[in-house]
């Protein structure tokens, strides 16, 4: 009779924890974006849904830089946070990537990112994702980060 009322009251605090989590849930709202980096610029695309179009300055601060070997090659991977100042207010997030040196003096790179902060209509707001990347011989960078912000 005990293991029968443990498990019943067990299974009764699951029930409970999941009708919260689904109830708090209930008001999120998440949709795709994709970032577009051009030197120190930025233009964010999102789909339909509470976050707007947005465009402006991108800075890149507080990383660390180390290297690693990866099927006898040296890759560099870092983790700046950026920065995404417009006119809806600021995102903040951290990106990982990985570095690659091809010939021509050219850099790829990949990686992932995930909010950190915002202010303005980027308070609040939860998001992670992917982005890939090239920089030219004259150290110009160019970027694509696309995934998901969530509200709520």
């Amino acid at each position: 009779m005990r293991k029968a009322l443990t498990t019943a009251a067990v299974l009764a605090a699951v029930a409970a924890t999941l009708t919260t989590v689904a109830a708090a849930r209930t008001g999120s709202a998440t949709q795709h974006v994709e970032i577009t980096e051009k030197g120190d610029s930025y233009v964010l695309t999102p789909s339909a849904g509470g976050v707007e179009g947005d465009k402006g300055a991108m800075t890149a601060c507080c990383w660390t830089r180390r290297f690693v070997v990866v099927a006898g090659r040296r890759v560099e991977v870092d983790d700046p946070q950026l920065t995404l100042t417009g006119a809806n207010g600021t995102l903040k997030f951290r990106n990982r990537i990985e570095w690659v040196d091809v010939p021509g003096n050219l850099g790829i790179f990949t990686g992932t990112w995930k909010v950190v902060g915002g202010t303005g209509a980027y308070k609040g707001l939860s998001g992670h994702g992917r982005v890939v990347g090239v920089q030219t011989a004259g150290g110009y960078d160019r970027a694509h980060f696309f995934g998901f912000l969530t509200s709520g």
